[in-house]
């Protein structure tokens, strides 16, 4: 399962009438307050998915796609 039990398509689909975004930040340290992961691309272009069991940790230069609160 793709990005945890809480995280489902329904969900989702009703984030951004909430005001909530997919945005992209190269990580540097922290992932900003308020904004969980979805994806991680390595700096060789691998993609990285969190699931139900985590997510991948992530290096410095690495580019997350985090969904906004």
């Amino acid at each position: 399962m793709l990005f945890g039990p809480d995280l489902t398509g329904p969900d989702l689909a009703r984030r951004p009438a909430r005001g909530a975004r997919v945005v992209t930040q190269r990580f540097v340290g922290t992932l900003p307050a308020g904004h969980r992961m979805l994806f991680l691309v390595r700096g060789d272009g691998r993609l990285l998915p969190v699931t139900r069991a985590g997510g991948p940790a992530p290096r410095p230069g690495d580019l997350a796609l985090l969904l906004s609160a």
